[in-house]
């Protein structure tokens, strides 16, 4: 860097000087960029609030506090890009590189920061709902089209999403409320109490219609269900 006529700072000895006035964040910078990609909300919130309480507590030069208010804006910005977020709409409101070089109050770089985290939440929120409401949809249907399937199981699902059974159970737990196989019984049921009332199929073709390979564990579960056996049940709405 050129300092008036004939004077240069180099890299190494702003670098130098930097480590020995305070720790750079590097550990808290990478979980950042990482909490992005994960899209862990509560994390790049406590991260941020993390340094701009050192910010607020410790005497970090201006320049530092420049520097990593620059690498959090990188982070957003190439993270954006990678999940095919629009940044630049966000950050049109912020202000340039140029305009933060000028800045010479640790308190408007954390009023930056504290805009930016709030900014990063609500775009990840917004699209990870979006996501989730996309994949909560698509195995809906993929237990719709396949509840009357005898080999149905939690590992197939999960092999055909691409995750691990636990996750995926938890996944969908926490999303409907339900049981991925109470919501398969309880499509069995109603294509059993269906076929039981319109067709003169026998009882045991039923159970294999609806994906039962076992007539007592069809006619246990159906009694469990509805308290009565799958044959009054014919008799009654027949």
């Amino acid at each position: 860097l050129m300092v008036g006529t004939g004077s240069v700072i180099y890299y190494d000895d702003i670098v130098g000087n930097m480590k020995k006035i305070t720790t750079y964040p590097y550990t808290d910078l990478e979980l950042f960029k990482l909490s992005i990609k994960k899209g862990n909300v509560g994390d790049i919130d406590n991260i941020l609030n993390n340094l701009v309480k050192q910010f607020s507590t410790n005497t970090i030069p201006i320049f530092v506090a420049r520097g990593i208010c620059y690498e959090i804006i990188n982070s957003v910005i190439s993270n954006y890009e990678e999940l095919g977020m629009d940044y630049e709409k966000t950050f049109s409101k912020y202000p340039d590189i140029f305009s933060i070089t000028k800045y010479e109050s640790i308190s408007k770089i954390i009023e930056l920061i504290k805009l930016i985290s709030y900014d990063v939440c609500t775009a990840l929120s917004h699209t990870y709902d979006t996501d989730h409401k996309i994949l909560i949809n698509t195995m809906g249907d993929y237990i719709n089209d396949n509840f009357i399937d005898s080999s149905f199981s939690l590992q197939s699902m999960a092999d055909h999403f691409n995750m691990l059974p636990p996750n995926l159970s938890t996944f969908y737990k926490e999303n409907t409320g339900n049981n991925i196989f109470e919501v398969v019984t309880e499509l069995r049921m109603d294509a059993a109490k269906e076929l039981l009332s319109t067709s003169k199929l026998p009882i045991n073709q039923i159970c294999i219609k609806i994906g039962y390979d076992n007539v007592s564990s069809f006619i246990r579960r159906f009694k469990q269900f509805y308290c009565i056996t799958p044959g009054k049940y014919r008799e009654i709405n027949t």
